[in-house]
């Protein structure tokens, strides 16, 4: 599942861990859990994100996550230009899928590459130990706002693409990519 927001994302996790459904829905059988949850826009900072009250706001994000049986990985909002939380992800993983730590891809020059944009809250990345090829990564990316399809997203979907290839693993990659499935499918 995908969600570009905390909002939808609380009540995606809320309604998954009731007897209830989402919008609307008469049951909660009808929604299965799915294994991979990545979120886009938390607009949360680390210590919101990572905080124990469930309260309301970015606090409830971490805490939420487990009370619905989930645990994963989160990257902190950026302060963007108005001074305000801007961006943040994060790759939620059902709790009996273990997780672990990713080893990063190398240059040619044997230095590590870290993840793309992930300094600037646009990207979280899971290792979900297990499964195909003894693992799968999994993804989460929040592209510029209203940019669409300009030269800053393409870039963005380039590098990822390349980090992506050189880990040599499979993956799940989910976003709000700002741009429509056409528009994304052309840049390639």
């Amino acid at each position: 599942v995908n969600v570009t927001s905390w909002t939808s994302g609380l009540k995606w996790l809320q309604a998954l861990g009731s007897e209830g459904g989402i919008d609307g829905e008469p049951d909660g059988a009808a929604i299965a859990k799915p294994d991979f949850i990545c979120m886009q826009e938390l607009k949360c900072s680390s210590d919101k994100l990572f905080g124990s009250s469930i309260s309301g706001g970015c606090s409830t994000v971490q805490s939420q996550a487990r009370v619905c049986g989930y645990m994963g990985n989160y990257t902190p909002a950026t302060t963007g230009p108005g001074g305000n939380a801007s961006a943040g992800t994060a790759v939620l993983v059902r709790s009996h899928i273990p997780i672990g730590e990713l080893k990063l891809p190398r240059d040619k020059h044997g230095q590590e590459c870290p993840i793309p944009y992930e300094d600037v809250g646009r990207t979280t990345v899971c290792f979900a130990r297990g499964g195909p090829r003894k693992g799968i990564v999994v993804v989460s990316t929040y592209l510029f706002s209203g940019l669409g399809n300009s030269e800053p997203n393409v870039k963005f979907l380039s590098d990822m693409a390349v980090w992506l290839r050189a880990l040599g693993r499979p993956y799940i990659w989910g976003g709000d990519f700002q741009m429509s499935p056409a528009e994304l499918g052309a840049t390639g």
